[in-house]
């Protein structure tokens, strides 16, 4: 049996779970601007979509680099364009 390392461990215990606490929220968020049209600019709406899919493929590939920095994107959009 293959002992866990303290990184594969912090990325599965924290950064996985944080990042799907806001991709929910992103997720909400981008259906939301795209039915109502009450996005503010359209690079709002493409920075919105741009951290969406980053998001999933920082999920996916579960590195912690790009989990950081995706939370980091979307946290930093939310309160630039709030």
């Amino acid at each position: 049996m293959k002992k866990r390392t303290q990184k594969s461990q912090v990325i599965e215990r924290y950064l996985v779970p944080a990042a799907l606490f806001v991709l929910n929220f992103c997720a909400v968020h981008v259906i939301y601007a795209y039915s109502t049209n009450s996005w503010i600019s359209l690079w709002h709406l493409i920075a919105l979509t741009a951290v969406l899919v980053a998001l999933t493929f920082a999920l996916a590939l579960k590195n912690s680099g790009f989990l950081v920095c995706s939370i980091t994107a979307y946290l930093l959009i939310l309160t630039y364009w709030w």
